[in-house]
């Protein structure tokens, strides 16, 4: 059986017809295989002539209706030159129109993926507190205890056992104007409280010090609800604070008998 192709004009002896069909295909005379190329008069690439009409068909400067800058468009109906223009453009007209989401479709939403939860047998996890900041929060899953990465951290920081830790549980958690007996603040008006460099630059300001210090109370086992309580605080120029280093400048005993002192005097009030 031959048939002849219609490009070359070959006739070719087949037995079936896919070794005919494979010939006209691609064969060499086909214009879908040519390879001859010619620029584009509207933006000079060079396109295969076989589909040079749909490119020309296409292929129009138009202006950015976002920017205004001239863009070559590569499919029919574009307006912008670029996915940012268009975002910019979308996202403003929203926020021009006042558009938001309605409660009704929010319900419908929500009423879609509870439906779909329960067709995959999930059964949604009630809202948990969290345990380091109190805050209630909704759990990834049944084991989770806190609603962060930073609550889990800082709380693994308070009760691993290390000075680190220790030291954020001394940490003074009142304001001195509670006290305005008690602190000497006639030091913070001359000199201004205590700044790193980073932080406003007062290195000769004033800074709260621990008088029975963190250190020891961490090598004795002392409770830190005790080194933070208001009675061991004492302004200090930070300078006079750095040389202190390490060292108490009280007892253990005489940080007690002031710890009793002082709620005798304010507890009453």
């Amino acid at each position: 059986m031959n048939k002849v192709c219609k490009h070359c004009g070959k006739e070719i002896e087949v037995e079936t017809n896919n070794v005919f069909a494979n010939h006209v295909r691609w064969c060499t005379e086909n214009p879908k295989n040519a390879r001859e190329t010619a620029p584009c008069k509207c933006c000079g690439k060079h396109i295969q002539k076989f589909i040079m009409l749909q490119h020309e068909a296409v292929c129009t400067k138009v202006k950015c209706a976002e920017c205004g800058c001239d863009f070559v468009r590569t499919y029919k109906g574009q307006r912008f030159c670029g996915s940012s223009c268009a975002g910019t453009h979308n996202n403003r007209t929203r926020i021009e129109s006042g558009w938001r989401m309605s409660d009704d479709t929010k319900r419908k939403m929500r009423k879609s993926a509870i439906a779909f939860l329960e067709k995959t047998g999930y059964k949604p996890i009630d809202a948990k507190v969290c345990e380091c900041c109190g805050e209630s929060f909704h759990p990834r899953n049944r084991h989770t205890k806190y609603c962060s990465r930073s609550c889990a951290g800082l709380e693994h920081r308070r009760t691993d056992g290390s000075l680190v830790a220790y030291r954020q549980r001394c940490a003074f958690k009142f304001g001195i104007g509670s006290f305005p007996d008690e602190f000497e603040f006639s030091l913070i008006e001359k000199h201004g409280w205590y700044a790193a460099k980073n932080r406003g630059d007062n290195l000769g300001g004033v800074s709260r010090d621990h008088m029975y210090s963190v250190r020891d109370g961490f090598d004795n086992g002392i409770d830190p609800n005790l080194i933070a309580h208001p009675a061991n605080c004492k302004l200090m120029v930070h300078g006079d604070n750095i040389k202190k280093h390490k060292g108490s400048s009280i007892t253990l005993d005489e940080l007690k008998r002031r710890i009793t002192e002082w709620d005798k005097k304010y507890q009453s009030k």
